[in-house]
């Protein structure tokens, strides 16, 4: 496993008791090889990192992430959906806490490897709500 991605609808957001705020998001995990051209099902565990606003690569070290989710592999496999690119994995990532109060947020996928390396997708910063 060479990469790895994590994406967003164009609607994101879950409002799971009806109040019109959000209380989480939808994403998708993509996990992509050199060596073929679908992505390739997870060996590993991962752990998805929400960040409050824009946060860039260079940031992440210096910034406390607001939620972070821990799936392992067992809990990942029934999350596995076949789409045109490949496996993919749906995740419902709920507040456990404070929600965001700003309009973006970021979120970072880190896959742990069977040996140990942890690899890291690009942040990719979504809106919460109407542009």
């Amino acid at each position: 496993m060479d990469r790895v991605s994590v994406v967003t609808t164009l609607s994101p957001t879950l409002d799971i008791d009806a109040d019109s705020r959000p209380d989480g998001l939808v994403a998708a995990v993509y996990f992509w090889s050199l060596e073929q051209a679908p992505s390739v099902p997870a060996k590993g565990g991962l752990t998805v990192k929400l960040y409050e606003g824009k946060v860039s690569l260079r940031e992440l070290g210096t910034v406390t992430p607001l939620e972070t989710w821990t799936f392992t592999l067992a809990e990942l496999a029934p999350l596995a959906r076949r789409t045109l690119y490949g496996a993919a994995y749906e995740l419902q990532l709920l507040w456990t806490g404070r929600a965001p109060a700003s309009g973006r947020v970021t979120l970072l996928a880190e896959y742990l490897r069977p040996d140990g390396t942890v690899l890291r997708s690009a942040p990719n910063t979504i809106p919460l709500g109407p542009q």
